[in-house]
Order: C-alpha cells, then sequence, then structure tokens
C-alpha cells in the first residue's frame, strides 16, 4: 500500500475496472460474473453481466479516466455495453479451429490460449490489443503459440468501438511460441512501448516496439537457461514498475531474473533460482516501489530483496497455503495468479477456480509484515483461473504508480493471518513531527516502515503509551507494525507524515 503520493491524476486509470468468471447461464444460481472497481475510494467486488465467459486469456480495458471501456475472452472484444464492436468478432482464428471452438462457441468457457496471452497498450488515442491463437502438433503432441497477433480498437470515431484492424501477424512466419507470459514496459522516451515473448524451449526473446508504425519486432536475444516444455503457460512474467528488472517465473523452470534497458530494448545480467514446486502453475509480481519481488508455485509464497547481492540471498519465505477448502468438491485455496493493484495491493487468484482471492496488503514491507490474507476476499462467484494482466501505464507520466488511499472492505472469514492487535491509536494522522501512541500491549515490538519497505524506526522498550519523534523523515506514507510478542497479534497503522 506504500506509493510516493496519496491520489492519482484524473488520468492513466486503464486498470481501474478488472472483469472475469462466467456468464449468467454458467454461473452459480444465477449469479453472473465478477467486477473489480477502483474507481471510488472504495475497493468494491461485484456482480457483473459478462456478455460470455472468461477464461485464462482476459484483457480488461477502462478509459484514462477509468470508465469501463472494453474487455475480451480472447473469442471477441464487447464495449462497457457488452455489445459486439464493430468487426469485434473471430480473434485468434488462425491457430486449430478444435482449439478454437472449443473456448468460443456459444457455451465455451472463453479461449483457453492460458494466462498472459492478452495484452493492451494505449497508444496515439488508440488501443493496441496483443493476442495469441494456440495450434496443436501431433507427434509429439505439443499444444503451442502459433501466433502472435495484434489488433486495434479505435472509439473515437463510433462510441460502440471500432476493430480497424484486426489480427495482423507481428512475426513474419508462423511460429513455435512460448505460451503466455506477455508483458510489456515503456520506452525510455515515455511514448513508445517494449514488448516480450518468449520463443519455445530455448533461450530466445523477441523484443517487439510499438511506436508510429504500429508493432513491430525490434530485435531477438539469447539469454540465460532455456525455457522448458511445461515451463510456458503455467507461469508468468512482469517487468519492475520503473522497467530496470525483467522477471519470469514457472515452478519447472525456476526464477529468471534479467536486467533491462528502457532506451536499447536489451535484457542483461541474467540470474535465476529453482524454488519447491507443486503443479505446474506459477505467478510473479513486483511491489510498488520495485524493492520486492514476489513469486508463488501454487503451495508456497516467496518475496526476493531487489537490494539483496544476489537472489538466494534476498529470499525469503512467507507462507504456505493454509489448507482452506473453497467448496463442497474439496478444492483447495491454493496460490493462483497476481496483480499488482492501482491501489498498491497485490492481488491473487487461487489456484482452483473458486470464488475466492488472497490479497498482499503491505507488499513494500519486508517478510512477513506484507499482510498475506488468504482467501481474503469472497467473490459473487467463481473466477475461472482468470485476471487481466497490467503493464504500468502510469510510468514517465509524473504521477505514482498506484493510488494507497483506497480502502479494502474484506468479505471472507480468514484462518491464516494473525489476530488483529486492537487499541492501537495514533495521533496526529497526518504527523510532523511527533507521533502519538497508546493502547500498546506490555510486550511489543514497534516498526515503523517507509515506502520502499526500509525500517525507520524500531523500539522493544515501550509502554502503553509512546512518542516517536519524526521529525527527521521525509514528507511520505510510513506503516507503523505493532506486534504483541506475547499473544502474537499485529497492529498495522498508515501514517502520513507531512
Amino acid at each position: 500500500m506504500l506509493c510516493t503520493n496519496l491520489t492519482l491524476s484524473a488520468q492513466y486509470k486503464y486498470d481501474y475496472n478488472w472483469i472475469f468468471g462466467y456468464d449468467v447461464d454458467l454461473s452459480i444460481e444465477g449469479i453472473e460474473g465478477n467486477i473489480i472497481s477502483f474507481s471510488t475510494d472504495t475497493v468494491r467486488f461485484s456482480e457483473f453481466p459478462n456478455a460470455f465467459s472468461i477464461g485464462p486469456a482476459n484483457i480488461t480495458m477502462s478509459d484514462p479516466i477509468g470508465h469501463l471501456l472494453f474487455y475480451s475472452n480472447g473469442c471477441r472484444f464487447v464495449n462497457k455495453n457488452h455489445q459486439l464492436l464493430v468487426n469485434g468478432d473471430s480473434i485468434n482464428t488462425g491457430g486449430s479451429d478444435f482449439l478454437y471452438n472449443q473456448g468460443c462457441d456459444e457455451d465455451g468457457l472463453g479461449y483457453g490460449s492460458g494466462h498472459q496471452t492478452m495484452l493492451a497498450l494505449p497508444y496515439g488515442g488508440k488501443y493496441y490489443v496483443l493476442h495469441e491463437d494456440e495450434d496443436i502438433r501431433e507427434s509429439p503432441f505439443t499444444i503451442y503459440v502459433k501466433h502472435l497477433y495484434y489488433s486495434v480498437l479505435d472509439f473515437k470515431e463510433d462510441e460502440r468501438g471500432v476493430v480497424v484492424e484486426k489480427n495482423i501477424n507481428i512475426l513474419p512466419q508462423d511460429s513455435f511460441l512460448l505460451g503466455g507470459q506477455l508483458t510489456a514496459i515503456k520506452h525510455e522516451n515515455g511514448k513508445d512501448w517494449w514488448i516480450i515473448q518468449h520463443d519455445y524451449e530455448n533461450n530466445q526473446y523477441y523484443i517487439l516496439r510499438l511506436d508510429s508504425t504500429g508493432i513491430h519486432l525490434s530485435h531477438t536475444q539469447k539469454i540465460g537457461l532455456r525455457n522448458t516444455v511445461y515451463g510456458g503457460t503455467g507461469g508468468a512474467a512482469v517487468f519492475s514498475p520503473d522497467g530496470t528488472h525483467y522477471a519470469k517465473f514457472s515452478p519447472n523452470d525456476g526464477l529468471y531474473l534479467m536486467n533491462f534497458d528502457r532506451s536499447t530494448g536489451m535484457l542483461s545480467d541474467f540470474q535465476s533460482t529453482k524454488m519447491e514446486k507443486e503443479g505446474i502453475s506459477g505467478s510473479v509480481a513486483f511491489s510498488p516501489s520495485g524493492r520486492y519481488l514476489y513469486i508463488n508455485d501454487r503451495l508456497y509464497l516467496y518475496q526476493f530483496d531487489m537490494e539483496a547481492p544476489d537472489l538466494e540471498s534476498g529470499k525469503e519465505f512467507i507462507a504456505e497455503w493454509d489448507g482452506f477448502i473453497g467448496n463442497e468438491l474439496g478444492q483447495g485455496t491454493t496460490f493462483g495468479r497476481m496483480q499488482l493493484g492501482p491501489d498498491c495491493r497485490i492481488y491473487m487468484t487461487t489456484g482452483p477456480a473458486l470464488p475466492y482471492m488472497h490479497v498482499i496488503e503491505y507488499p513494500d514491507i519486508k517478510g512477513t509484515d506484507c499482510g498475506l490474507i488468504q482467501h481474503a476476499i469472497k467473490l459473487p462467484t467463481y473466477h475461472g483461473r482468470s485476471i487481466p494482466h497490467y503493464p504500468n501505464y502510469r510510468l514517465d507520466t509524473g504521477y505514482p504508480t498506484c493510488d494507497s488511499s483506497k480502502v479494502l472492505v474484506l468479505t471472507s472469514a480468514v484462518s491464516t493471518p494473525p489476530t488483529e492487535a486492537a487499541g492501537i491509536r495514533t495521533y496526529p494522522n497526518p504527523v510532523s513531527h511527533l507521533l502519538m501512541i497508546d493502547g500498546i500491549p506490555p510486550h511489543a515490538d514497534i516498526q515503523i516502515y517507509d515506502s520502499r519497505g526500509r525500517q525507520v524506526r524500531h523500539s522493544t522498550d515501550a509502554n502503553v503509551y509512546m512518542e516517536i519523534d519524526l521529525s527527521d523523515l521525509p514528507a511520505g506514507i510510513y506503516i507503523l507494525v505493532v506486534t504483541d510478542t506475547a499473544s502474537g497479534s499485529v497492529a498495522h497503522r498508515k501514517i502520513i507524515k507531512q
């Protein structure tokens, strides 16, 4: 929840609505899909009348001021009124007809190309959507990405929206690509975009560029270890918010971490490490400041400190799945896909398609104080193992990556996080000099963290009441963590330093 500014501009809110789940015909007891809205002071989780079911392929896009604009399940584009865009049908039709029809027919669950197989980038008043099709190789049997496409959506001439270009193959020939792990970061010029796509079962990366001529291949680069056959669609990739690091992870391959040059589009300084693995899915996300990287491999969640000398010394175990069962079939709320939200929290789906989400409340705080709350959110209906993927749209705009002032109202009983320590009061808030804290338990550990997760105050010598001098700290948002070492209860308080 830590960012340098308190509010976002009225622009660059392309990620302010997330749509996922099933349509009404496939929903539970008539409940329709889900939408997470970040457009008010409170993060809202609501029912949503999806025009279709949304499986792993998913993109939701809002306009610059945060109003829902369009969404897709990899089969077609519809607008905020659930109307098909002009020329908005039959996307991703260049691969296997069997796979396309299976996901995109009337009763389909959405195109099954996988997580991070769709990505929307605003450019020049239009929206460039990258998307991947799937094909089948018979011997040995393999499902792979044959084409990396882009389509261009325009809402200026017709408010319904028009797909002015569709299924444009970016690479000049049929390819053999890794499914998913499609992500982007702005060019150093603050206007163009870099996009990275990985080749199949080798160590080659396609570095694409979106500029005034459209999306095209800039160059290829071979670096580090190859990905394995099963290291693709079960994984995820992400840039740090400032674009200096590129990370990709799957349980089969482990974590690959590289530096990135936003002026040249070149990767460098490859590092890797393996995790415990269970199943074939995993995910990765950076904290708002980029100080901490989070990965999960279905059962375990880890944090890596980007300021540590190397991956192993910066690695910290955060949590194991707590065993919570999410439905009558006995399916557990294991860890799934992660995405940094515009409210500075990291949201995480469950592994199976269940009506729950996990949340990391304070991703810029080191270790277990990051505030993971398992199955914290009870959604209106099942989510289909789907969550949109968003790059940092606000990079180089002068506005922070996210807005930490938004209030999250938890909607699910939880079992793993520590009990909230009651009775802790802080004042004045905002504070310019002395911070007063009362209601401190007899055996307390008191810590204050800054916006990069660095500890700036620490005390174990406290009475029920204490004063802490903050006059030497720069203005910004800080987090006070008070731990009752006798009971294990923890209190988190946001402090605004003027």
